[in-house]
């Protein structure tokens, strides 16, 4: 039987820009929604069961009844009165049809009936801000946190409602304790970035502006983040203090003070900081370079690679309208700029440059040709985490090119990837120090194809006349905030 949850319909709720007000429902939805309606009906409890009204209602929203879907609730209550559940739903259609200054009693009603349910205290701090109350709008949200200590959506909100009432340092704490949660939140980057900037820490606002542009996929929210990094860019180039000039402090703020509470529109796929961070897996490569026998050795986390191997690694998209939007070769980005991969990427490159120092008359680009040689070919139809690859010891065309187009760009390399269909290579633009290789089809860059065991910056001529798409891996801020 298809449920709906409190949490569902809390999305829904938040995402107001998807669904309300439009006239394009897909049919599947309405079908799956009469389908729980049918079932919950039957079920124990009958119009006694707060879940036979939640369906009711949401059937009527996605008709595109809203005035419909209050009812709902509103019926409800006659045969279940005060149901602090009710009640809840309630008060979130009251916000779908921005009835804010209805839905904050109802929210507190709800409370009152059942103080200890942190969903309740999100969607009143909710009411608050999308009223323009953002100090209660903050306290309702820290209570959620204090409630639910992981709670991501309560953080992120807390976060962007002090941002809104111009408390900036106490907007820190919980935008960073989100990031710890999901490192891939792209909207709690930009919030982060805003607000370092905000306080006259301009290179870590930007940097953190740019980690938002490794997570944002969504037109709108790259769109905000690009803007906001040009502002913090002109402020550095202008100013030696630090600090924002009026005119440019004026132009960011606008960007922080954004009227409804921001949700992600899509899912990154992200890998979560593990919980015993001592359960290694010790590694070793060897293998033959230059004639000379060598051996790469590193320790990954256990629990990380697990997490990996079980991991959706497509985008989540709330609004199925805007995956279209999706920039070429973003998901190479995501697996390549990880957060959790980087100590694995540090330390790869530790161990190459040793390696690379008994061969002082070689180049770099040869050894990673090498090390990545020692992996056994495989097949995947989804792209992998590096930590994958590795523990794995095997890896198909575009595991081998995530991999070395990390370590690369770690030793400040400019790469790219080149895509062929069924096939991905490596671009890479040579330091003067690095054996000279050619610009492979006007692409500007070099090609290094980590699967053929030809002269490097060669491939297989098959590839010569097939369609090719050039796609530069950023080059974001590489620290910590």
């Amino acid at each position: 039987m298809t449920r709906f949850t409190q949490h569902t319909w809390l999305i829904l709720f938040l995402l107001i820009a998807v669904v309300a007000g439009s006239v394009l429902v897909f049919s599947t939805q309405l079908e799956a929604a009469s389908d729980t309606l049918n079932s919950v009906r039957t079920a124990e409890g009958g119009d006694y069961n707060p879940n036979t009204w939640l369906a009711k209602s949401n059937l009527a929203r996605l008709e595109g009844n809203l005035s419909q879907a209050e009812e709902a609730f509103r019926q409800g209550l006659l045969f279940l009165p005060g149901n602090p559940d009710l009640l809840n739903y309630l008060g979130l259609a009251l916000i779908d049809q921005e009835r804010y200054a209805e839905a904050i009693p109802t929210f507190q009603e709800a409370i009152s009936k059942k103080p200890y349910a942190a969903p309740f205290y999100l969607n009143l701090g909710t009411a608050y801000a999308l009223h323009g109350d953002f100090l209660e709008a903050a306290a309702y949200f820290e209570q959620a946190t204090l409630l639910s200590p992981q709670y991501l959506l309560a953080l992120q909100n807390l976060g962007l409602a002090q941002m809104n009432a111009y408390d900036f340092e106490k907007a820190l704490p919980p935008l960073l304790s989100a990031l710890e949660i999901y490192p891939a939140n792209g909207v709690v980057w930009i919030n982060l970035g805003i607000s370092l900037s905000e306080l006259g820490y301009l290179d870590d606002g930007l940097c953190a502006l740019e980690h938002a542009l490794t997570y944002s996929l969504s037109h709108a929210d790259r769109e905000l983040a690009e803007e906001a990094a040009l502002s913090v860019k002109k402020a550095l180039q202008e100013s030696s203090s630090n600090q924002l000039n009026p005119e440019i402090r004026d132009q960011i703020h606008a960007l922080s003070v954004a009227p409804a509470i921001m949700q992600p529109s899509v899912i990154i796929p992200s890998l979560h900081p593990p919980k015993n961070e001592f359960d290694l897996l010790y590694l070793q490569f060897p293998f033959v370079f230059n004639g000379k026998k060598e051996y790469i050795e590193i320790a990954v986390n256990r629990e990380l690679y697990l997490e990996a191997q079980g991991s959706y690694k497509r985008p989540l998209w709330n609004d199925p309208f805007a995956s279209a939007s999706e920039p070429s070769g973003f998901l190479y980005h995501v697996f390549i700029h990880d957060p959790m991969q980087k100590p694995i990427i540090e330390a790869l490159s530790t161990e190459l440059h040793r390696v690379m120092k008994s061969h002082t008359d070689s180049s770099y680009l040869e050894l990673i040709s090498a090390f990545m040689h020692t992996f056994a070919q495989t097949n995947h139809a989804e792209l992998r985490y590096p930590i994958e690859s590795l523990v794995d010891k095997a890896a198909d065309c575009d595991d081998r090119t995530i991999l070395a187009a990390a370590i690369l760009l770690e030793d400040g390399y400019d790469v790219a990837i080149l895509s062929f269909p069924n096939h991905a290579v490596l671009g890479v633009r040579s330091h003067e120090w690095d054996i000279p290789l050619r610009e492979y089809r006007k692409s500007g860059y070099s090609v290094i194809d980590l699967t053929f065991y030809g002269e490097l910056g060669t491939i297989d001529s098959i590839y010569d006349a097939a369609p090719l798409s050039v796609m530069p891996v950023p080059i974001y801020c590489r620290k910590d905030v």
